[in-house]
């Protein structure tokens, strides 16, 4: 689920523009001492709204989510003990609404 966050926050700021943000997403304070668990419900209740996009903040929709292709290369002498090598083509992810 961290990953929804990432990739909202990265598509966010490649527009490069300030946007005010929707206000049924819930803002959680740094200070709070609960932010943890702030930001998960603050997740949780964000992925209905996000699932078909946010037009409003050139978010497109999550739901399917096209990440096209991926490759993880890791090697032993990277210092890791594992030799890793993986990739994956026209990768789709689907059931976001649903998590």
């Amino acid at each position: 689920m961290w990953w929804l966050v990432v990739v909202s926050l990265c598509v966010v700021a490649v527009t490069g523009e300030r946007k005010k943000l929707p206000a049924e997403l819930k803002v959680c304070k740094r200070n709070d001492p609960n932010v943890n668990e702030c930001v998960k419900q603050a997740i949780q209740d964000a992925i209905p709204r996000f699932k078909d996009g946010v037009p409003d903040l050139g978010i497109e929709q999550l739901d399917p989510f096209f990440l096209g292709d991926i490759a993880l290369d890791k090697k032993k002498h990277d210092g890791s003990p594992v030799d890793i090598d993986l990739s994956w083509n026209d990768v789709v992810i689907t059931g976001i609404k649903s998590a």
